[in-house]
């Protein structure tokens, strides 16, 4: 079945030139040059790997896959959406009760680590004509911190929150490499609970697409 991609963590496929919206705010279009409409389900996946960078080894998550709902998507306003689901998945073994096999890792993650966000919903936000969002934890309209859990193996869980918004770029339609993905890099969470080897903070970074949620998976595009 052919992919459809959106915004920041998936391999893009072909060029497909589309209207400019040239200094509009970033908007989500399917089929090209057509605004999705508030309502529409999307879901994300990742272009690449989501790496997750401690001062004690890296953790490498190969599979990313998330869900939501638009809740607007004009030029005037930009898009705004919210993010309902979200599970990471690695080449690991999958342990009883996950739902994806784990990430797996150097040094202090080795061999596995299960990872977990546990403050969804989220609100995706692309307010601005500079093709840059954020994301902010709880639904649009409010914000409140975003935490996620990691069940190291041989060590236990790992708590880590962060209470600014996460923000991150838009490659946009016909932009060359990784058009119509969403990126950040390298986003801060500071350790909240856990074992005392758990390490202090955590970078992480991703970049994912996103796709209708429909049985055919029509491309979403990033239009400015």
């Amino acid at each position: 079945m052919k992919k459809h991609l959106f915004v920041t963590c998936l391999a893009i496929t072909a060029f497909v030139a589309v209207p400019s919206f040239a200094s509009a705010n970033p908007i989500l279009t399917e089929p090209t040059g057509t605004p999705l409409s508030a309502g529409a389900k999307f879901k994300g996946t990742n272009v690449g790997e989501m790496l997750i960078v401690t001062s004690v080894g890296t953790l490498t998550c190969t599979t990313l896959t998330m869900t939501g709902t638009l809740t607007s998507n004009t030029t005037a306003a930009g898009l705004k959406g919210e993010i309902e689901t979200m599970v990471e998945g690695g080449t690991g073994a999958t342990a009883a009760g996950e739902p994806a096999p784990e990430c797996t890792g150097s040094n202090f993650f080795t061999p596995n680590a299960s990872y977990k966000w546990t403050s969804l919903p989220w609100c995706l936000e692309a307010p601005a004509a500079a093709d840059t969002f954020t994301i902010k934890g709880g639904k649009c309209g409010s914000q409140i911190p975003i935490k996620k859990a990691w069940t190291i193996t041989g060590i236990g869980v790992c708590e880590y929150t962060r209470a600014a918004t996460v923000n991150g770029t838009f490659v946009t339609d016909g932009s060359g490499v990784n058009e119509n993905t969403a990126a950040f890099t390298n986003v801060v969470w500071t350790l909240v609970s856990g074992p005392g080897l758990c390490p202090t903070e955590a970078k992480l970074s991703t970049r994912f697409s996103l796709e209708t949620d429909t049985e055919a998976h029509p491309q979403i595009f990033v239009s400015s």
